[in-house]
């Protein structure tokens, strides 16, 4: 019962906080959840906020700052985040007294807070009989809230090893919190945006343009929404190549099919929804080789992947990639503003990456955390307070899965419509020499998953970190998926088991079950 009344207030402060309509109640700074939730409009209030506070549990700092690392997509070698890329790793520390541990303590308590608000939301539609003005808003409103209740249960399972399973129709007086399986959350998660596909179609509605800010989608595109955030979760659900082998691959292209026709761009404006963008700045995260240093041709990158990585040192690469370099000489400046020339193909700025010169950090916190370059496609909203466009996905996401699901299908042999795929980003983005059917099934492939780094780098929260745990090495390669010792999932947060009267657990350093090999 203490751990119901924690989720319950966690709803009401949620509700209170985050510029719901106007409260009916006679105490107006301390509302019971019978009182605050009495008006049919704050119930829609309340409901229309969450994937503002689904995005606070997921693509918050706190959580992408550290899987970005994890993920060998940006890295960092300040000590707020450094302890989530060591060679080999280590195990988690799963303590309440972790300072850092808000990779596990914020999605965990948003996500429920998320959960439990859409929850009310739907009680009081589905069992307290309350209507908006019209048929069409009250569904939407359901519709919405269902789709939360599936988007926050699809992140739980993806990061953690379990989680609790409530919805609108638990009885909360006699509840007693259950612990599910990863894969068991999964389903659950996909049964609620089941749930929000069927309504919407039945319906014709648009979202309030605040819901999914800058995004008032009718209900068609509203479908197509749930369909790509599908596919994307349940790929990001595999924790070994072998899970990834086994997924359903002709689901994936009928969702894929069926999904968004263009970037999903969140208009920010200076609050939560651009925190994602705070591994934007250049000065204090840099983009790892690991993501840009694998169409180096000076060698360098190569010499670097293969020292120790505490002898490793930073270095200019060369690129024809025209994502990474320009591929022009050009007058330009570092990142402390000094002009100077730029090569072309070396330093000259790239389209989605620029050279900075050396990393801000010592050298003595580690060699491998250095790189000289920092992504910059979508820093705009950084560079302005926090105000302007963010992905949270790319189209070019879905392509490259299709091209996965259509190489899957056709190997050995090269799909010829994978290879357009591919080749929609590599050449017309990166200038790169496109791949054919005629080149072997292995340079496709891994040619597949170096475009899905590049053009994903910086969207989806954990995305990175998900993709190289169930994509394991680059084909004939002994590297390209996760760091020895890796968690391939993080275990419930250290306070949430002293509530529910567990002892402590973590996952995570080489040779020990639930980490990458």
């Amino acid at each position: 019962m203490k751990y119901l009344k924690l989720v319950t207030s966690l709803m009401v402060i949620t509700f209170c906080t985050l510029g719901c309509t106007d409260l009916s109640v006679d105490n107006e700074m301390n509302p019971n959840t019978e009182e605050a939730l009495s008006q049919v409009e704050d119930i829609e209030a309340l409901v229309g906020n969450q994937f503002r506070q689904w995005v606070q549990g997921v693509q918050n700092r706190g959580v992408n700052d550290r899987m970005t690392l994890m993920g060998l997509e940006m890295t960092n070698g300040y000590s707020f985040v450094s302890d989530y890329l060591k060679f080999p790793q280590e195990p988690f520390n799963n303590s309440s007294s972790y300072r850092y541990n808000n990779i596990v303590t914020s999605p965990w308590s948003n996500l429920y807070t998320a959960i439990s608000s859409s929850n009310d939301g739907l009680e009081a539609i589905d069992q307290r009989g309350m209507e908006l003005a019209t048929e069409a808003e009250t569904q939407r409103m359901r519709a919405f809230a269902k789709f939360i209740q599936g988007m926050s249960y699809a992140f739980l399972a993806n990061e953690f090893d379990q989680a609790i399973l409530i919805d609108e129709t638990n009885d909360l007086e006699n509840f007693e919190p259950e612990l599910h399986p990863y894969q068991e959350v999964l389903n659950f998660a996909l049964g609620k945006l089941e749930d929000a596909r069927s309504i919407a179609q039945q319906y014709s509605f648009t979202l309030p343009n605040e819901w999914i800010l800058g995004n008032p989608l009718t209900s068609e595109e509203f479908v197509r929404l749930i369909n790509s955030y599908e596919a994307r979760f349940i790929l990001q659900n595999a924790r070994t190549p072998d899970d990834r082998d086994n997924v359903d691959w002709q689901r994936i292209r009928q969702l894929i099919e069926n999904g968004i026709e263009e970037d999903l761009i969140i208009e920010a404006d200076g609050s939560v929804w651009s925190i994602f963008a705070g591994i934007l700045q250049g000065g204090v995260f840099r983009a790892s080789y690991y993501l840009i240093g694998r169409t180096d041709e000076s060698g360098k990158f190569e010499e670097w992947r293969t020292t120790p990585a505490a002898e490793r040192s930073e270095f200019v690469l060369e690129t024809s990639d025209k994502r990474i370099a320009g591929q022009e000489t050009v007058q330009g400046t570092d990142y402390s503003g000094t002009v100077m020339t730029l090569e072309a193909r070396k330093r000259a700025p790239g389209t989605d990456f620029k050279w900075a010169g050396p990393s801000l950090w010592p050298d003595a916190n580690g060699g491998w955390y250095g790189s000289q370059y920092y992504y910059h496609r979508t820093d705009q909203a950084w560079n302005n307070g926090g105000v302007g466009p963010v992905p949270y996905m790319r189209k070019a996401e879905m392509d490259l899965y299709l091209a996965e699901a259509l190489l899957r299908e056709s190997e050995p042999v090269v799909d010829p419509e994978a290879v357009e795929l591919i080749n929609q980003t590599r050449v017309e983005r990166g200038g790169l020499e496109p791949v054919s059917v005629n080149d072997s099934f292995d340079k496709v492939w891994n040619a597949m998953r170096y475009e899905f780094d590049i053009e994903t780098a910086a969207t989806g929260g954990g995305l990175a970190y998900f993709t190289k745990r169930g994509m394991g090495d680059l084909r004939g390669k002994d590297w390209g998926g996760l760091i020895e010792g890796t968690p391939l999932h993080l275990p419930l947060p250290a306070e949430e088991l002293d509530l529910l009267g567990m002892p402590h657990y973590t996952f995570g350093g080489a040779g020990t079950e639930g980490a990458a090999p």
